[in-house]
This record gives C-alpha cells, structure tokens and sequence, in this order.
C-alpha cells in the first residue's frame, strides 16, 4: 500500500509511516480545518472577522436595501407653492406601507416592520443643500423605530430624534425627488420561516481552530454546511443512503484494508480505492472529535475539479453534449492526467458496511491497526466515501530503475501542476514523495496533456504519475464564481518548525516566505518549491542507477528550481528541453 506522513504536526517531520495510506491523513490540527465561510451574508451584522453574527437583527441599512422588494405601494403627494423666482416645487410627503394578506395578519410574529420618520433639518444644516425644508405643521409624538424579531416576542427599540415629524421635503429637481425618496422611505420587511436540517446533530459539529476557507466572493442565500456539501457531492438530504448500498457497487471484487488514518480508513475494491471518513456525529474518533461537513467541502471540490481536467472526463462530456445537442463543442484550453481520478465523493449514513467490517478486522488481526473498532458508530452517522482510482506505489517506497525514470517523474509532475496552475490557479503546498503515486506502464508509452489550447507529448519511460491528497491546496473553484478553496496553515504554526536543513521542513518555511502568510492568494511559487523538495529526494534519498552526469542534471534542476516563479516557468528547464514536444 502507498504510505503518506503520519501527521502534519509531527515534527521533524516524518516521510511517512508504514500504516498510513496516502489518501487518510493521520491526526493534524490541520485535518480539523475544512469550513466553509461566506464573505457575504444576508441580512444582519458583520462580526469583526467578517463572518455573519447569526444573532443579529435585520439593520435599518438593510431594511433602507430592500426598498422596491418588500414595498408595495408608495404615494407621492404634490403641493403646488410658488417662490420669488416663480419656480415650481414639488411638496413630497413619502408615505409607505406593507399590505398583508389575510394568512400573514394572521401570523403577525413573522413579519418584522421597520418604519423610518423623518426628523426636520434646521435653515443652519441645508444652507449648503439643495433641499430646502418647509416648517412642519404641528405633528402628533414620533413613534419610535421598532424590530420585532419572529424568533421571539421581545421589541427592540431604536433611537428616535425628538424633533421627528413627518416632515413636508421642498426639491428643486426631478433628481432630487428620487434621493430623497430612496433616502426616507419606510420599508417593511417579512422574514422567512427557518428550514430545519434533517440532520441538526451534525450540522452543529464544527471544530474552532485552523480552518480551510471556502472564500464566497459572492452574495448567496446561506446553507448549512451539510447541504453545502450535498450540493457539491450532487445529492440532497433525501439522497443519503445508508452506507452498504453505496459501497455495493465497488465491493464486489472484494474488499481489503490497506491504510488508517486519524480520521478515516481505506480499502482497496477492485480497481478503486475507497477513503472514508466519519463526519459531524459526536463520537470520538481515536480520541480526537469528527470532521464536520464544512470541514469536509473543500477537499471534496478540489478532487472533483483537478479530475474534470483529464483527458478521458473532457471526452466524455464532450461526447454526452454531442448526443444531446448533435453540436460538437471543443475541449477546454487545459487539460492533464497526472491528477488522481475521483469517480465519486458521496455522503452516505448507518452502521458500517459488514464488508467493510470483515476487512477492518483481517487487517486488525494481521497488523494491529492503531484505530478503533469502526462498528460501534450509531445508525445514524455520516459518512464521506471518496471512491478513487488506485494509483499506484508512492514515490517513498518505490523502486526507481534509471535516472530516466526519475527525469519522467519530474517532468510528469511538472506537467501536471503547470496544467492546473493555468486552468484553475491550483497550488498543492504539500506535495511530498508520499503524495506522488506511482503506476508501472510500457516503456514506450507517452501521456498528453493540453496547456493554454497547446498540446503537449511527453514520454513516461514506464511510469504514469498520479498526484493525491488536497488538504491543503488552494484552488479556484471556478463554476462563473470567484470561490477559493484554500488552507490557514498559520492555523498550524508547528508546521513551521521543523529542523533546519530539512527539506520538506524547509519548504513549508519557504511558502509561508512566498505567500507572506496570505494562504488565500494564489502564490504559484510554492508549486516550483515543491519540485525542488521533489528533486532533493531523488538526489539525497533515492537509490537508483545514474551516471555522473545524470546525477549533475538533476542537481541543476534542483538549485534553479528555487528560482522559478511557477511550475508552468520550470517546464522550460533545461533538463526538459526536447522531452517534451
């Protein structure tokens, strides 16, 4: 089985541990990081981070927003009065008000009426205006702002001048009538009834510290974090089933455990490897809380965009369009297999497949696993099933046979990021030799890959590269939003603490110079760090066959690799030149 790192905060930093299969992480803080938080919210106040304050009430700004939504009828009352220069005012008196429907007085608590008055500025205060104020006529006592909040029977009241009347506003232009008619319009506003989850339990689950950010750079309705990550997965609440009939489909070549995580498991089904994770229940998983759906989304997203960019998903939706539509619509400018492919990310529930069981318990007796007994989760807990392809032998434990081989892996590597950088702005921030798999293949054989609509062929020397585990990359998430999935590693500083002269310690330091600890920003360096960690590998760590100058050639590739700004700048190195074509 591929093995990966046992933990991110392990320090130093450990290569991998021989019972952690590259697609489950072992414990990190790092690994209870995965949210999703929107930059832009409903109705209600901003806290200082930015996020919504869930308890605030609707604001009198957003009430002034919704004008033309919730309003229904506004009368504008005109009064012909002349002036010295015999020019014509309009007298606007702006009266608003919500009509209800007969079910909605009957349900009054739903329904949270602002009413705006207008204080009388002094002649002193718009002498400077084109707005001129005509004394009032005596007014009846202002009546006070009030909210009345459908969640409970308690009545806020704002601050209300003590001069406010309903006062008369003289406007010298069309203009001015419309300003003043959006400024001091009364807005009622009627709140929605709140949809309760079917899975409030778990909705509720989610860890505090060191969050992977889904940015939302656009204005939506807020959801749950679990329908958030439903909708990813292309399901609803309805669609949860329990866990033995998803899995049905990949158990039938049968079933074997081959890795652990902290927090998950993976088994080997065929063709397919099976990575799941238990999520937002409140049992403890090896001691250490559940993952909650929010923390799950990104990961989920990213290894479902870098598999839209191989070769084979672009055919196939290309030729699904076609039978639809009998148009043929051409393929996207970017395009690369050197990205794990992940058939399905699916959200299932209920007791643990007895299969699955029966492999957990082999695996057990065989080599103790460090984690517990998976059959005592409750009939309702979550689970996340990726189901990917097996990918092969990692980097680590592979047995490299000629520096062309070695050359292939970095080039394929190089490719493949390069690919992704364009296409979707993609950084992988922790690519280490256990997060690179490696699949024997014909010696002839050759990949292609398409980079800004231009078509490259580059030989594999009898190894196809396929890269893993996304926890903490970034990535633009595209779909016509301004999304970015993207990790806090200041949420970890242990990170940062490896020894010095450790590379893979080193490279964490390194981004974190690059980015200057803005994780959100897309930072394509960090990529070329990571291919001068991969090359330190196959230089210091590796044993295989080179001559001098091979050895030579993959050291210069190493030391200009820190210079680079980008993989897609490091596929021009002078070690590829006339590899690729």
């Amino acid at each position: 089985a591929a093995q990966t790192r046992d933990t991110v905060g392990d320090l130093p930093p450990r290569r991998s541990s021989a019972s952690v299969h590259p697609m489950v992480r072992r414990k990190s803080s790092l690994a209870m990081a995965r949210r999703v938080s929107s930059a832009l919210v409903p109705l209600g106040r901003r806290s200082g981070s930015g996020s919504m304050d869930r308890r605030a009430r609707p604001s009198l700004a957003a009430a002034r927003a919704s004008v033309g939504k919730d309003v229904t009828s506004a009368t504008l009352e005109e009064e012909d009065t002349l002036e010295e220069e015999d020019e014509e005012d309009v007298q606007v008196v702006i009266e608003e008000e919500f009509l209800e429907t007969e079910e909605e007085i009957e349900s009054e608590e739903d329904v949270t009426h602002v009413e705006v008055v207008t204080p009388t500025k002094s002649a002193e205060e718009d002498s400077d205006d084109d707005v001129e104020v005509v004394e009032p006529e005596p007014a009846p006592e202002p009546e006070a702002i009030c909210l009345l909040d459908s969640d409970d029977d308690e009545t806020v009241a704002a601050p209300t001048p003590k001069t406010a009347v309903k006062a008369p506003v003289r406007v010298k232009t069309e203009h001015d009538v419309e300003a003043v008619t959006q400024a001091i319009a009364a807005v009622a506003i009627k709140t929605e009834p709140v949809v309760k989850s079917q899975f409030p339990e778990f909705v509720k689950a989610e860890p505090v510290e060191g969050e992977v950010k889904v940015e939302i750079k656009q204005e939506e309705d807020e959801i749950s974090p679990l329908a958030a990550l439903l909708r990813e997965c292309g399901q609803s609440e309805r669609d949860v089933l329990p866990m033995e009939e998803v899995i049905s489909r990949f158990t039938a070549a049968g079933v074997l455990k081959i890795g652990e995580g902290t927090y998950g498991e993976a088994f080997k089904c065929g063709g397919n490897v099976l990575k799941i994770v238990p999520m937002g229940g409140d049992v403890l998983i090896n001691g250490e809380p559940q993952m909650g759906p929010g923390q799950i989304r990104a990961e989920a997203a990213i290894a479902k965009r870098l598999t839209r960019l191989r070769p084979d998903y672009q055919a196939a939706e290309a030729a699904e369009f076609k039978a639809m539509t009998g148009v043929k619509c051409e393929l996207p400018l970017n395009s690369t297999e050197g990205f794990i492919n992940t058939a399905a990310v699916t959200v299932c529930r209920g007791p643990y497949a007895p299969p699955l069981l029966n492999a957990w318990k082999k695996y057990d007796k065989e080599r103790e696993s460090e984690n517990e007994n998976p059959e005592g989760f409750p009939e309702d807990q979550l689970y996340i099933v990726f189901a990917c392809a097996d990918g092969g032998v990692d980097l680590e434990h592979i047995q490299l046979n000629n520096a062309a081989e070695a050359t292939a892996m970095l080039l394929q590597v190089t490719v493949a990021l390069a690919v992704a950088e364009e296409a979707m702005k993609f950084e992988h921030r922790d690519l280490h030799w256990g997060n690179v798999l490696l699949q024997r293949c014909g010696v002839d054989e050759t990949r292609r890959a398409r980079l800004n609509g231009v078509e490259l062929t580059y030989p594999t020397n009898g190894l196809a590269v396929n890269i893993i585990d996304f926890t903490l990359s970034r990535l633009d998430m595209g779909d016509g939003k301004e999304d970015v999935a993207f990790c806090d590693l200041e949420a970890d500083p242990e990170l940062f603490e490896g020894p010095a002269g450790h590379c893979q310690s080193d490279t964490y330091r390194r981004m974190r110079k690059a980015t200057k600890g803005m994780w959100e920003r897309h930072c394509p360096k960090t990529n070329a760090l990571w291919l001068h960690y991969l090359a330190d590998c196959l230089v210091s760590d590796k044993e295989f066959p080179m001559t001098a100058g091979q050895k030579a050639d993959l050291k210069g590739f190493k030391k200009r690799a820190m210079g680079y700004k980008s993989a897609n700048e490091a596929l021009w190195d002078d070690m590829f030149v006339g590899v690729w074509r």
